[in-house]
């Protein structure tokens, strides 16, 4: 029997939200968030998160393990570059990107996860911020280096007359892929100025005309569009929304007739800023203030003509 009269016993254990309140947590990055960042940034993104959250819980062999899956990624996008321009790309090859980051996700990322949750290890869920900071321009920089200039593999023994077709075919992808319009190259005028490197005209079927620099490298394919060319095609997007935004100002207005049909005569005032006439589908004309902020645009109605 105990003597109530003495000195109570100290706990000889603490319970296990005591311990936890005890012990700071870890800060690590969510694996299952990662693998999902990595849809957007590839996995080697998502390999370097992963291997981070490895040498802060103390695993320096599976750290190592996942920062292996950083140069197989590399590897992985390049060969995916150079593949697309390849017969396979119509068939196999446009499902190897999807395959490849499947086999990550389970053998690096769900590994992580699963992990996690077997061992009950409970950790802070650290901020995004730092890391899609660093990976966004890295991420734009490779996306502008694959959209403008398009390689494609030619005939060592090309023909000149074959060239043409070739810078043809590859300035109509740049047009459709990155500047998403509909007009079409329908001639190309070829003139070599030094070895494997030529300057060309092109002619859109508007009759349009702009210049393309190209470079024969081995079996492939460099074309690029001049400076000139590319502020033609952001002009002409920035007309084809404004008749959209026009239009969208007169229903709101009532104004269901006439529906502007056209922007033209674009004149630039400043970095964003653009006067233009828009023209209405009974051939009347208004004036239109444009202003560009980055990816969205405004277009305000100044008068009537």
């Amino acid at each position: 029997m105990s003597n109530p009269y003495s000195s109570p016993e100290k706990s000889s254990h603490l319970s296990n939200s005591e311990i936890n309140n005890t012990q700071p947590a870890l800060e690590l990055w969510n694996p299952e968030a990662a693998a999902c960042w990595s849809l957007v940034f590839t996995p080697v993104f998502g390999s370097i998160i992963i291997s981070k959250n490895w040498r802060r819980i103390g695993n320096t062999e599976e750290a190592t393990y996942a920062k292996n899956w950083v140069y197989i990624s590399l590897i992985a996008i390049l060969g995916s570059i150079v593949l697309q321009f390849t017969s396979l790309a119509g068939s196999i090859g446009q499902f190897l990107p999807i395959v490849f980051l499947l086999l990550w996700y389970f053998c690096s990322a769900k590994r992580q996860a699963k992990y996690l949750k077997n061992e009950s290890v409970v950790y802070q869920k650290k901020s995004w911020f730092r890391p899609l900071a660093i990976s966004s321009p890295i991420l734009l920089t490779g996306f502008l280096l694959t959209t403008i200039s398009i390689p494609i593999n030619i005939p060592t023994d090309l023909a000149y007359p074959g060239l043409e077709d070739k810078v043809k075919e590859l300035v109509n992808q740049i047009i459709q892929k990155q500047f998403k319009q509909t007009t079409t190259c329908t001639d190309m005028e070829i003139e070599e100025i030094a070895e494997g490197r030529f300057y060309g005209t092109a002619t859109l079927n508007d009759g349009t005309k702009f210049d393309v620099n190209v470079t024969q490298m081995s079996t492939q394919l460099l074309v690029e569009l001049s400076p000139d060319a590319r502020q033609l095609f952001f002009e002409k997007a920035i007309c084809r929304t404004a008749v959209e935004l026009v239009n969208k100002i007169r229903l709101k207005s009532l104004q269901f007739n006439p529906l502007c049909i056209s922007v033209g005569d674009l004149e630039k005032l400043d970095e964003s800023n653009y006067h233009a006439v828009a023209v209405m589908s009974d051939q009347t004309e208004l004036r239109i203030s444009i202003d560009v902020d980055g990816v969205q645009m405004f277009v305000q109605i100044v008068d009537s003509e």
